[in-house]
């Protein structure tokens, strides 16, 4: 039986499944292995700040010297494309990774690669205490993440479990597994098969749809009020 090395930086390359996914990786970043498959991924500052952007490596896989340029993985991202929307994107290079990127989906693979050994690797910023985190891009296939507490008087130095990384050979169960993974490792929230569904999950309202760019405040109320006339016991404006 081959046992899969767990997520590491080694000569500075962030190595999953004995691949290096980011090279240049500097020594303040660390690294904190959950099993063979996934880890939390933190990074230290010599200030101590309420915002920190944090170098993670470049976003790339060596390719043979006869090759004039590096080329990045294909992956997708989803980013926060204004403070209540997100939006699916795709990509293959460092510089394509917008800020305020919430998850981004890389496919690890090379020319040669056969399919049976492609695999997934997923990053998903999380909660770390006060502080929230973001991924994002910049020149020179470069990834970065930034962290924040918005709040000026919290302050660290260093911050351990910023995002989550995890790998597998299917896309789909391995986002879903990694929810499920977080859930038990955090303790702060429950995945949807655990939690208890309301008598109204079947009913929705879209203010998009609704109100599409005349959306406002007054118009938002007006459309709650009116659930009371539909009396929709669990679900009280």
């Amino acid at each position: 039986m081959t046992i899969t090395p767990a997520p590491s930086i080694k000569n500075i390359c962030f190595m999953v499944r004995d691949k290096a996914v980011l090279t240049r990786v500097p020594e303040n970043i660390i690294v904190t292995p959950t099993n063979s498959k996934a880890a939390f991924i933190g990074a230290s500052s010599k200030t101590s700040c309420s915002s920190h952007d944090f170098y993670l490596g470049i976003l790339e896989y060596c390719v043979p010297c006869f090759m004039t340029t590096n080329r990045g993985y294909k992956f997708e991202y989803l980013f926060r494309f204004n403070l209540w929307w997100m939006i699916p994107c795709f990509g293959e290079s460092g510089s394509e990774v917008p800020a305020e990127t919430q998850m981004l989906l890389l496919e690890i693979s090379e020319p040669t690669t056969t399919a049976g050994e492609r695999f997934y690797l997923l990053l998903l910023p999380i909660l770390d205490g006060q502080f929230r985190a973001s991924l994002q891009g910049a020149n020179e296939n470069r990834l970065e993440f930034s962290v924040g507490s918005g709040d000026p008087n919290v302050l660290t130095s260093q911050v351990f479990e910023s995002f989550f990384i995890s790998s597998g050979d299917n896309p789909f169960k391995r986002i879903k597994n990694s929810i499920k993974i977080l859930e038990k490792q955090k303790g702060t929230f429950s995945h949807i098969e655990n939690k208890k569904i309301p008598e109204h999950v079947m009913f929705g309202w879209s203010t998009w749809d609704a109100f599409y760019t005349g959306v406002s405040p007054q118009r938002i109320e007006e459309g709650l009020k009116s659930y009371i006339y539909i009396k929709l016991e669990t679900c009280q404006p």
